[in-house]
């Protein structure tokens, strides 16, 4: 397979937690879907059926009972509604800590040095710690904005391009290989 093009660019911490965030909020990634689902139900049960519960057997009044069950499932509701927000607002300060140690080397600051090796039909992402290699044909998820470039696979992998680090040729050869 010809190399069409190369590039090298650097990743920081922010950059990927959008990729993080982005991933996240798909609702793509089983792993995730299902953490979600196991945190909805806790919330239901707690606010829902406990609370309820707990209401009448200390007050011993189904008035108060009512109110709370009706108040407890509004609530629930809008929990439910922006389920993948909130717990993503909870997982991103452990999901920034964790990157920093592991990738960044405890560095918030430091940058990451990518290289992609661009082919006709697949993109070779490599770093110091890992290197993968991606089939055109496996990219799912696919987002081109004006500050980079996301992309996800069927298998819940995938990668982030910053396009204000690349030359505006460079720029157009990624995104003209995405579409």
């Amino acid at each position: 397979m010809d190399e069409m093009f190369r590039l090298v660019y650097p990743l920081t911490v922010e950059d990927n937690l959008i990729y993080q965030e982005k991933i996240f909020l798909s609702n793509k990634n089983p792993s995730i879907v299902d953490s979600i689902r196991r945190w909805t139900r806790l919330s239901f049960l707690l606010l829902v059926i406990l609370y309820p519960l707990l209401v009448f057997v200390l007050t011993s009044s189904l008035k108060w009972t009512a109110a709370i069950a009706v108040l407890a499932v509004i609530i629930f509701v809008l929990l439910w509604m922006n389920a993948a927000k909130i717990y993503w607002k909870r997982y991103r300060s452990k999901a920034k800590k964790d990157m920093i140690k592991i990738y960044f080397e405890g560095d918030a600051l430091g940058v990451v040095p990518i290289e992609a090796i661009f082919f006709d039909e697949e993109v070779t992402i490599a770093s110091e710690a890992r290197t993968k290699t991606i089939r055109k044909s496996d990219i799912d998820l696919t987002e081109i904005t004006t500050d980079y470039i996301l992309f996800y696979t069927i298998k819940y992998d995938g990668s982030l391009i910053p396009l204000a680090e690349l030359t505006e040729a460079e720029r157009q050869q990624v995104i003209n290989w995405f579409d």
